[in-house]
């Protein structure tokens, strides 16, 4: 159990939340703890913040349950892993700013909500600002596990070949690229793919013709083109890839350690997003290692920490008791976390 540090000398707070914590494996959902709301002012505004740290809760318990199957999974990514297993597992409280140490990794949930927000206060303004937005995706067969990694680097540089040859002939493609990556378990492959939002049908069209050429084995029904909306935009930003997958077979959504350390592995380094031939506002794709946020619905302390606990789904105060945002998972998610966990063990 992580100690409280709430009676720490200031002088220390930021270097125990940088230090390594104790890679011990937890007790999930053994009880829930009946612990003290903190007090919350009532304003509009707070109770939203209030709402944004119950998702930062569900966010935190989900990863966490997952880092756990990709740790015993024994690959290069290992200590990533457990690196995403103890993200801001410790929140320090100054006031009604919290602080809290991130791991920065693509397939911790807790970090992709502060990706996320960063990549539409980026580009969702440039992107806005097309008259004629098409969303295209890009696809081909299938692969296994092996050729995944040079089927991606093939891919990208078709891409670069095809953005050369436009730009020669007077047409560049403006827009926004994104690399995604499924697994299919009922076939034990994975679909890699580019979803694009770009300007003009007929770039959409022309970029697809030229796809076909680059790679003849793909199919033209695989393609897709269709006008983008606000939403498609908003959910480009969303993952470059969805750690459950379902079967058509069984209608299960399942979580697959060693198909997701595949993709993980095999787009270590690659750039999720590309812009073409759009500026991005000044707003950094990346999160950075310590980061804080003021909380106007909490009560102003001088100094507190709340440390995440297992039993609670919460991080809690072990000085005053208090759990920070009294999420109650429904019923669905505490399904999914004693799934993981039982299948972990």
């Amino acid at each position: 159990m992580i100690k409280s540090t709430s009676q720490i000398p200031n002088h220390q707070i930021h270097h125990k939340l940088v230090e390594s914590i104790p890679q011990k494996r937890p007790r999930f959902l053994d009880t829930l703890a009946q612990l003290a709301p903190p007090s919350v002012s009532g304003s509009y505004e707070a109770q939203k913040q209030g709402e944004t740290l119950k998702k930062r809760a569900r966010s935190k318990a989900i990863s966490r349950a997952k880092a756990l199957r990709l740790v015993d999974v024994n690959s290069e990514l290992k200590q990533a892993y457990w690196n995403t297993f103890h993200c801001s597992s410790v929140l320090l409280q100054e006031g009604k700013k919290i602080t809290a140490k991130y791991c920065k990794n693509r397939w911790c949930d807790v970090c992709n909500r502060i990706r996320t927000a960063n990549l539409i206060k980026g580009y969702l303004v440039p992107i806005s600002e097309l008259k004629d937005k098409q969303l295209v995706t890009l696809t081909i067969p299938n692969i296994p596990a092996g050729e995944l990694p040079i089927s991606l680097s093939a891919m990208s540089d078709a891409l670069s070949v095809i953005r050369k040859a436009f730009t020669r002939r007077g047409y560049p493609i403006i827009g926004l690229r994104k690399m995604e990556c499924t697994y299919n378990p009922d076939e034990n492959n994975f679909h890699p793919h580019f979803h694009f939002v770009i300007e003009g049908i007929d770039n959409a069209n022309r970029i697809v013709d030229e796809w076909l050429m680059q790679f003849p084995e793909a199919k033209r029904v695989a393609q897709d083109i269709r006008p983008a909306d606000n939403n498609s935009v908003m959910e480009l930003f969303k993952y470059f890839a969805k750690t459950m997958a379902k079967s058509k077979k069984t209608g299960q959504s399942e979580f697959y350690p060693e198909a997701m350390d595949v993709i993980f592995r095999a787009t270590k380094g690659r750039r999720v997003f590309q812009p073409m031939g759009i500026a991005k506002l000044d707003v950094s794709e990346d999160i950075e290692e310590l980061q804080s946020q003021e909380h106007e619905e909490l009560e102003a302390v001088e100094m507190a920490a709340w440390n995440w606990n297992d039993d609670a789904l919460d991080w809690v105060n072990y000085t005053t008791g208090e759990c920070l945002t009294q999420w109650k998972p429904p019923d669905k998610v505490l399904g999914l976390l004693e799934h993981l966990m039982t299948v972990s063990n």
